[in-house]
């Protein structure tokens, strides 16, 4: 590529992404270097690197560096052009032969002076290797240079950057570069890559010379080099140790400078001179370990517990828990230092960390350290590689959906991978609760890989009350995990009454695990132990100067730091060369008269800076804790560039006050400062409290007031106002006093306005209401005359934040200034809304109800107060509804156009208001007429939010007033469809639970109705509406009481919903939850205080009912419980004086299901009491309304009534004394329907009933079957109050047993480890070469030097299988760990105790282990042992040690060796299978035809488990089905018996009349056809069990008719049929017969209806399955196809794939549709094809050659 003004002359090196050449100037003729890029790797990123070369070469002046002259960066060429310099690579070079040791000593001993001139600079070359190294041709000089990667030691945070990036050249990286272990990279890493090169240049090639990169990286980490003279052996020894020093693993072993270095090599030197074997040389330890740096270690001091506290939980939160970790101390004290030192064991590929900070001065910007944090991340993903990228875009949308658009104006950069466009964003605003729920759904998506994430949120004292209230949010989910929230604060600023003490209680209260760290100053004694790190100088020598320090400072970590670091800058601490000694004079630094306040102490070091310098730090910390340069021009009124800003900065850069994302004080000087904008921050917020300090009081406001304008001006030009709204509402409202001018006044209320809108849309309301009182403050009345819309916006802003916050008594003054000055009809309402709900909020619902009345005329509705016949008026809204709906479906409503005119809009608003009102004033017809009317607006001007909410209402009309359930459940799931295109999660909330109240019972099964108070349940919690949250709460206890299922599950849960009820609706537990859902279940769990009453350590029932006199709904609640717990223990006079007051259940809970279910218990008591029912004819006429409202129930939804009357009827026959067989039938009826219904309790009921009434009919035999199964039920149940209410005595009833349940059950690098582990897997089943082998991966990828694998044979672990590094033949027997001599048992006996790994860093130094004889004796220095555990047991555990390096495995490999390793674990447990059964094989036969068929076997292992999973599904779903026929046929036959033996004595003693006789045959037939009946369905289901079965085990082709087959194959499921209501049609020809293995087909299809059953009709109860067969062209073609919800297309590629299924852990395989796939390919010659729809079923296309 051609170089503007040179012309190349000859090519160097080509060998990377750059070019070298020598090249001659077209200006002078010079002969210059020229460096530049390839055009192939010319992009931004290679680009920096150049620039960045460029400008650290540029700050250098060594006479062996490369030196620049020159930078070129134009369209199509970058180019350094370097002095001139006639040399070659020394790498060439090396190429011909090595460096005769007599050349290599003067170069070596200049290289590390050059190196050595480098660190004294702060710079980290990390690439020094020979291909960056030009030499003469006589080796008497050379140049040094490529520093495209070089990095400055400064001690600015790290970013968060891709942990799969290695920068450097492979084979000369030290081992903490190639991010492998957990090491930071310093000088000394120079060093190792120095070592690497000298080792080349005495042999010809490095170190380690694989090919591999992998192997390459593990070599650095885990081999030892071999020796220099033991390749050459006229290399001396001393410097064969000198090189293996610089090689060392552990960068503290090898020499700690290149001073000490450079000193040892030229004493080498001089020897050499005189003797070149150097002989008995020996070098002087002190040059090893000397070391002139003033480089204060970057590890913590003084907080090893608090660190190891807080790793403890990340080690829990990596396994998956949700916790807060507290940070707790004064400023300076190291808060975010403890962060920061965990911060490498959680990240890298293992976690993700992101952070924010609040700021001091931006109190008022909500939710800033959160967006910070997470905009942060979201750049962070923005790195990784395009495959990471698209996975994080596909989490994003599938958890965040559609409504991921709503966080992209809070979290900016969220859009950067979601690629929205622009117009696709709505600028509206996001509730509360939606951004709850988007926030929940985020982190949600971030944890969904299991990885943990770290959320690290600095200076808490400063947090906004919204970003408070947004974290308590994520807590109400109980299912959030891999969360860790690490939030830091100033204890000394946060009181008992702070904000975020409240939020840490509420935190608390909400059992989220939080753990705390309290920082206090740091001790003497550990100042001296850093002191004595840093000066490397011994503490007994360093006390006198830190006891200097610590009365300075008194320990404050951040203090600390900078008045050492002002020492040595100062020169009042320095290094004295020729003794190599630290040096200082206690009465100069006393002197110096240093303050001892830290703020001042900044301040001082600020003030030293230019003038320049600290007017522009000045007006930084004005603004904010970050700010760019962009911004600093602005603020200078544009009096310097960009350039200039950067120039006038620097001295604050290197002295570190503030600091970059990168070494950008070194680009400065390029053009990189032109280009970019520069992001810069304080280096803590004590130096921005400084700069600000520094700004005298008394001219503050000026300054602020002069940002303000400038900062205006600036997002003008710029037009970024919207971002910069919360700066500039802040700088001017810190300068209010001083705004005068009317132009001004009018533009600052304004950009208050906008920003408080900002907030509120944020919910953030405090933040909102502090900026409308700055605006408020400047509003006067004739602003409503020259800016009325912002005027008024503002003030009724205002007033909704009031009500919001509880601020009543503020808006009282400001009502009164909106109406009096209000425009127009409309914003009359508008504000009358607000106060309505002002006046609801405070409990005044009279005044609300006026309020709501006059709205209405405002806008020109009659109220109901003023029409004549309510009434009249409710039915002529049904009439127009009814005539509207006889054009159109209801469904068809969802469909309906948008309605968008405003005053609509609010006329439903007011509506909606009202109803509330009057539902808690008990005003039904008010109630009514809310409902119609808005119904009728919705139908008439189209679809809005509201209308979800308005035909919920109606559907509740058409239950309560026209009893037209049908009806009511199309409006209601209508309204919900309408409720789920709407981001408002408190309407959700709403209309999820008025369904589930009131309509969805009446046409659906009742556990339908739970799902929706379930779903209501989270989305009120999610949006804040505790008032809906506790409603659902309290519903889904009751309803879980009536579907009858186990009472300790639903105690348990319903312990979680007491504590939050108690919490956040006081009232609704007192009322309802308590009396009607809590209590009565404790009483059936025979908890309270005796069997006759509620009484018990939570409730008083006297005292409740005296509460509940006046109030019809909360007595409804009580009665409905109360009737149901006497009739189950047999009080029935006690449940008589009940029944009197049932009549006011359905008053008070009108649509409920309690209704039904208190009718249903009052009708058996009144048959239990016959004397009182039948001699009373009220209650015969209470019986008979009750007992015909369930039978017109029973009609709309059987599954939930018929089996309730059928039960009454029953009852009501046994009264009657009905023929047996007919009462017998009933009761038989009411156990088979509530037993398909899955209602348990009223099964275990009527089959006691039964019993009861088969002992009045002294069938004693039988009556112990139906106590057995009764007394079974409710033992299943835990209603323990049945048991002590038994009907029949405790001696009489068998004791029931169960059988316990048995649970039958990023890089490039990683990936070619994997690609290594798949093809092992693959192709090798030998164990013994499989574990070599995998072994071996393992090593490579970790860094291991050994690693083990143990078994676990016969309850006994073994090591099973060792690999040494570099002893490829080491000889191993299987032993017991306990005696193998190879590993260490503590740590294995650790591992095996506490099922979690050990990882041990340094093991010298880790008291736990130091003691195990293993590790006395071979002193590893790293170990990893990891259990592998599945299904809650440890299958295996692989060790693995490093005898090197410390701290060898670091987190951020462990998910990787995770997977190998479990794949090890797995593959070796196959092949021993594999083996085990080879040799049973061999054993059993020698017979080579039985052989091949054993190993067939094998291969079909997994489909015929399957199958026979499949059969055993069929044998329960049979045996259940066969056991009522054959129950009634036995008892029905004995009593056949009965009859005739009857018969027979009457007429040999010639007693048997005429009508005797009739009535014998009557009953004779009854009981023959009774039996006949059963036993033929009996038969029936055998013969189709036998068939199915024994197709399903048998391989034998045989000729079927396949219509035939199939109907008998339905018949078999017909158990899986029955609860939802679903059928399956067969279209085949009637002689269609095939010839088949017939297990084959009934596999295939047994598979394909429950896939249908299980996935496509999960929320479904008609489903509707059809099966069409037909012949084309002698293929045989089916056509499988259901009416479900459909699958993604994501599904639909994975659908065959053998272990994929949407329903893991909850008991799918992931195997049903792979054999299936199997099958049909396989046995039937065929294929399988899948098409769906999302909403519109399901195709499955067979076509065989059969």
């Amino acid at each position: 590529m051609p170089v503007p003004g040179y012309s190349l002359v000859d090519c160097i090196d080509n060998s990377g992404y750059f070019l070298l050449h020598s090249a001659k100037s077209l200006k002078n003729g010079d002969l210059v270097l020229i460096k530049s890029l390839k055009e192939v790797s010319r992009d931004k990123d290679t680009i920096n690197k150049l620039l960045l070369e460029h400008a650290f070469s540029d700050k250098l002046d060594h006479p062996n560096i490369l030196k620049p002259i020159n930078f070129i960066n134009e369209d199509d060429c970058t180019a350094i052009i370097y002095e001139y310099f006639p040399a070659k690579l020394l790498s060439k070079l090396l190429q011909k032969a090595p460096i005769s040791v007599n050349d290599f000593l003067p170069l070596a001993v200049k290289l590390a002076e050059t190196v050595n001139y480098l660190h004294s600079k702060k710079l980290i070359h990390k690439d020094i290797n020979p291909h960056h190294i030009l030499i003469s041709d006589d080796l008497s000089s050379f140049k040094l240079f490529g520093l495209h990667i070089a990095t400055s030691l400064s001690k600015s945070s790290q970013n968060l950057t891709s942990p799969a990036v290695l920068e450097g050249t492979l084979a000369y990286l030290s081992p903490e570069q190639t991010g492998r272990i957990n090491r930071k990279i310093d000088f000394r890493s120079d060093l190792y890559s120095l070592g690497a090169s000298f080792y080349e240049m005495l042999t010809s090639k490095p170190p380690f010379s694989e090919q591999d990169q992998l192997a390459l990286v593990h070599c650095h980490i885990a081999k030892k080099v071999v020796p220099v003279n033991k390749i050459n052996k006229n290399i001396p020894e001393v410097i064969a140790d000198v090189i293996s020093k610089l090689l060392q693993k552990n960068a503290e072993d090898r020499y700690q400078s290149a001073w000490g270095l450079a000193k040892d090599l030229q004493l080498i030197s001089a020897r050499f001179e005189n003797d070149p074997a150097l002989t008995n040389f020996e070098l002087p330890n002190v040059n090893f370990s000397a070391s002139e740096q003033f480089n204060i270690p970057q590890k913590l001091y003084g907080r090893e517990k608090e660190i190891d506290d807080l790793l403890q939980t990340f080690k829990r939160v990596a396994q998956g828990s949700c916790e807060i970790f507290l940070v707790s101390g004064y400023s300076g004290v190291g808060k975010s230092a403890l962060v920061k030192e965990v911060y490498k064991p959680m990240t890298g590929e293992y976690g993700y960390f992101s952070s924010g900070k609040y700021d001091q001065y931006q109190r008022n910007i909500p939710y800033s350290a959160i967006t910070d944090a997470l905009n942060k991340f979201c750049r962070y993903i923005l790195t990784e590689p395009n495959d990471e990228l698209i996975l994080w875009r596909d989490i994003f949308n599938n958890h965040l959906t559609d409504k991921a658009v709503y966080l992209c104006n809070i979290i900016s950069d969220l859009n950067l991978i979601l690629k929205i466009k622009d117009i696709d964003i709505p600028k509206k605003n996001i509730d509360k609760s939606l951004l709850h729920s988007l926030f929940l759904s985020l982190m949600t998506a971030i944890c969904s890989r299991n990885r943990p994430f770290i959320l690290f949120l600095d200076d808490m004292q400063w947090a906004d009350l919204a970003s408070l209230e947004l974290l308590a949010s994520l807590f109400d989910n109980l299912q959030l995990h891999h969360l860790l929230i690490i939030q830091a604060f100033r204890d000394n600023e946060v009181d008992t009454q702070h904000p975020f003490t409240k939020f840490i209680t509420e935190i608390k209260d909400k059992n989220v695990p939080v753990n705390q760290a309290f920082l206090n100053n740091l001790p003497k004694n550990v100042i001296n132990t850093l002191i004595s790190d840093t000066i490397k100088t011994p503490e007994i020598e360093c006390i006198p100067l830190s006891e200097l320090i610590f009365k300075k400072t008194l320990g404050n970590p951040f203090f600390v730091l900078q008045f050492t670091t002002e020492l040595y800058e100062k020169g009042l601490l320095y290094h004295n060369l020729e003794n190599d000694s630290w040096c200082w004079d206690k009465e100069t630094i006393l002197a110096e008269n240093i303050t001892d306040n830290v703020v001042d102490f900044m301040a001082s070091k600020i003030n030293e800076l230019p003038n320049q310098a600290c007017d522009l730090l000045k007006y930084a910390a004005s603004v904010s804790n970050t700010f760019d340069t962009n911004m600093l021009v602005a603020l200078s009124d544009n009096q310097y560039t960009a350039k200039q800003i950067i120039n006038n900065l620097i001295p604050a850069i290197d002295r570190e006050l503030i600091l970059t994302p990168q070494s950008i004080s070194h680009v400065i000087p390029s053009q990189v400062a032109v280009d970019e904008n520069v992001q810069l921050k304080f280096l803590h917020d004590r130096v921005q409290q400084a700069a600000y300090s520094l700004i005298p009081e008394n001219e503050r406001q000026q300054v602020h007031i002069n940002i303000a304008r400038l900062l205006y001006q600036y997002a003008l030009n710029n037009n970024i106002l919207d971002k910069s709204l919360f700066d500039l509402a802040n700088q001017f409202n810190k300068a209010i006093e001083l705004i005068c001018n009317p132009l001004e006044i009018k533009q600052v209320i304004e950009i208050n306005y906008l920003a408080a809108r900002k907030a509120f849309d944020s919910a953030a309301y405090s933040s909102a209401y502090n900026y409308l009182s700055f605006a408020k403050r400047l509003l006067k009345v004739e602003h409503f005359k020259v800016n009325y819309s912002v005027t008024f916006e503002t003030l009724l802003l205002l007033c909704k934040v009031n009500c919001i916050l509880n601020k009543y008594n503020e808006s009282d003054e400001i009502y009164s200034l909106l109406l009096k000055y209000k425009h127009t009809a409309l914003d009359h309402a508008r504000v009358l809304l607000v106060k309505m709900d002002d006046f609801h909020q405070q409990g005044l619902y009279q005044e609300a109800l006026d309020t709501q009345y006059l709205a209405l005329k405002v806008l020109n509705l009659t109220p109901p107060s003023e029409l004549e016949n309510l009434d009249a008026q409710i039915v002529n809204e049904i009439t127009l509804i009814d005539t509207y709906l006889a054009q159109y479906t209801i469904d068809s409503l969802y469909d309906s156009n948008d309605l968008e005119d405003e005053q609509i809009l609010l006329l439903l608003d007011i509506l909606t208001s009202l109803w509330i009102t009057a539902y808690l004033l008990s005003d039904e017809d008010v109630v009514q007429w809310a409902s119609v009317k808005m119904c009728s607006l919705c139908l008439e001007h189209g679809r809005c939010e509201q209308s979800a909410f308005a035909y919920i209402l109606y559907g509740f009309v058409c239950v309560n007033r026209l009893n037209e359930f049908k009806k009511a459940d199309e409006f209601g799931k209508v309204a919900l469809k309408i409720a789920d295109n709407y981001p408002n999660l408190a309407l959700r909330g709403k209309v999820y639970f008025m369904y589930g109240l009131t309509i969805c019972h009446w046409s659906n099964h009742l556990s339908f109705s739970t799902k929706s108070f379930r779903q209501s349940y989270q989305f009120s919690c999610q949006a804040g509406d505790w008032t809906y949250a506790s409603y659902a709460a309290v519903n889904i206890i009751s309803n879980l009481i009536i579907e009858g299922l186990p009472c300790d599950d639903v105690l348990s849960e319903a312990n979680k919903y007491l504590s939050f009820l108690k919490e956040k609706n006081e009232e609704s537990t007192k009322s309802f939850f308590i009396p009607g859902a809590y209590v009565p279940l404790l009483h059936l769990m025979d908890k309270c205080d005796n069997h006759n009453s509620f009484d018990c350590d939570v409730f008083n029932e006297q005292e409740h009912q005296l509460y509940a006199k006046d109030s019809p709904i909360i007595q409804a609640w009580y009665y409905y419980a109360k009737i149901r717990a006497l009739y189950l223990i047999g009080l029935y006079d006690e449940a008589l004086a009940i029944i009197d007051h049932i009549h006011i259940i359905p008053m008070g809970v009108p649509g409920q299901i309690k209704t039904p279910e208190a009718y249903f218990y009052s009708c058996l008591v009144l048959l239990a009491k016959p004397e009182t029912y039948l001699g009373s004819g009220k209650y015969q006429d209470m019986f008979k309304h009750m007992f015909e409202r369930l039978k017109t129930w029973s009609d709309s939804c059987k599954d939930n009534f018929l089996h309730k009357v059928k039960l009454i009827e029953a009852e009501f026959a046994s009264l009657n004394n009905q023929p047996f067989y007919e009462v017998f039938d009933l009761y038989h009826q009411a156990i088979e329907l509530s037993k398909a219904a899955d209602y348990k309790l009223i099964e275990a009921l009527a089959n006691e009933l039964l019993a009861k009434y088969l002992m009045k009919q002294s069938k004693l035999e039988y009556v112990m079957h139906h106590q057995q199964i009764s007394q079974s039920i409710y033992n299943h149940l835990s209603v323990y109050v049945k048991a002590a209410n038994s009907s029949l005595p405790n001696d009489e009833i068998p004791v029931l047993t169960s059988s316990p349940s048995i649970e039958v059950s990023t890089s490039s690098i990683a990936l070619h480890s994997m690609m290594q582990a798949a093809n092992v897997l693959s192709e090798e089943m030998v164990i013994d070469k499989l574990m070599n082998k995998l072994i071996a991966i393992v090593m490579e990828f970790s860094g291991a030097s050994k690693v083990a694998l143990l078994l676990k044979k016969n309850s006994k672990w073994w090591v099973e299988n060792i690999g040494i590094l570099n002893e490829p033949n080491y000889q191993f027997k299987p032993s017991s760990y306990t005696k193998s001599t190879d590993i260490p048992a503590s740590v294995i006996r650790y591992v095996i105790r506490t099922q979690s790994m050990a990882l041990i860093g340094n093991v010298s130094v880790d008291s736990v282990f130091t003691n195990d004889p293993y590790i006395e004796k071979h002193q590893p220095k790293s170990i990893l042992c990891l259990p592998l555990i599945y299904k809650n047991r440890i299958n295996s555990i692989v060790y693995l040690e490093n005898e090197l390096t410390t701290d060898a495995f670091g987190q951020n490999h462990l998910d990787m060796l995770n997977l190998l390793i479990g794949q090890m674990a797995i593959s070796i447990e196959n092949s021993v299978l594999y083996s085990q059964m080879e040799e049973k094989v061999v054993a059993r036969t020698n017979d080579l035809e039985e052989s091949l068929k054993q190993l067939k076997q094998t291969q079909n292992h997994l489909v015929e488990s399957e199958k026979m999973a499949s059969l055993g599904r069929l044998v329960a779903g049979v045996a259940h089905e066969l056991n009522t026929p054959l129950g009634v046929s036995v008892t029905a036959s004995s009593n056949l018996l009965e009859l005739i033996e009857q018969l027979r004595v009457a007429f040999e003693a010639q007693t048997l009349t005429r009508k005797e006789f009739v009535s014998s045959i009557a009953n004779i037939n009854q009981a023959g056809s009774i039996v006949y009946r059963n036993l033929n369905r009996a038969a029936e289901l055998v013969a189709n069990f036998k068939l199915v079965a024994v197709d399903t085990s048998n391989d034998e082709e045989r000729e079927i008719n396949l219509k035939e087959y199939l109907t008998d194959l339905v018949s078999s499921l017909s158990p899986a049929l029955k609860k939802g209501h679903h059928s399956i049609q067969i279209d085949c020809s009637d002689d269609l017969v095939i010839k088949v293995d017939p297990g084959v087909i009934a596999h295939i299809f047994t598979n394909l209806i429950l896939n249908s059953l299980i996935h496509g009709f999960e929320d479904t109860q008609e489903g509707q399955i059809t099966i069409t067969a037909d012949l084309e062209s002698s293929k045989l073609r089916v056509d499988f196809q259901d009416n479900g919800k459909g699958m993604t297309k994501e599904v639909q590629s994975k659908i065959f794939e053998p272990f994929y299924t949407t329903k893991r852990g909850a008991g799918g395989s992931g195997l049903g549709m792979n054999i299936v796939y199997n099958l049909i390919v396989q046995k039937l010659k065929g294929t399988i094809s899948c098409h769906s729809e999302v909403g519109n079923g399901t195709k499955f296309t067979i076509l065989s050659n059969l």
